[in-house]
């Protein structure tokens, strides 16, 4: 979900970044089972950085016509995020781009609620304190997977 420079990835200060996912109405995003993604292409090869997530309750919603879960990096993950950043700079011409994706998992559905075939899913991304919410999906129909465990 779209595409950022190295270098942007750089210019991040971890403990700001907030992400901001709306499911309908009908299904509850569970924050404590959700991660931000970073994938990152370097020297050709493909790796994804998972970072937990936690209820952020210090930034506003990016819109008001859908129920968001807004959440940030946990202090581990916001360290692991850092330390990244910091292998990053010894090699950033290696790096060609970044994507940020979401991965979560739900709590269920509202009271009374079946579950349904499709879900439809915003995510926005804010990379700084004062920047405005960058969306990364916008009302995305989702196939919906029970992992039953």
């Amino acid at each position: 979900m779209r595409n950022f420079s190295a270098e942007d990835v750089l210019a991040l200060h971890p403990p700001d970044l907030r992400v901001a996912v709306a499911l309908d109405a009908t299904a509850r995003i569970n924050p404590n089972e959700s991660n931000l993604v970073l994938v990152l292409e370097e020297n050709g090869a493909r790796q994804a950085y998972p970072f937990a997530l936690q209820p952020a309750s210090d930034a506003a919603a990016p819109d008001a016509d859908h129920s968001w879960t807004i959440m940030q990096p946990t202090p581990a993950s916001a360290a692991r995020f850092a330390a990244l950043q910091a292998r990053l700079r010894g090699h950033v011409a290696q790096a060609k781009f970044a994507e940020f994706s979401w991965q979560g998992g739900l709590l269920g559905f509202g009271k009374g609620k079946s579950m349904p075939a499709l879900l439809h899913l915003s995510v926005d991304l804010r990379l700084h304190a004062h920047d405005d919410w960058l969306p990364l999906l916008v009302d995305y129909p989702m196939r919906v997977n029970i992992d039953r465990h």
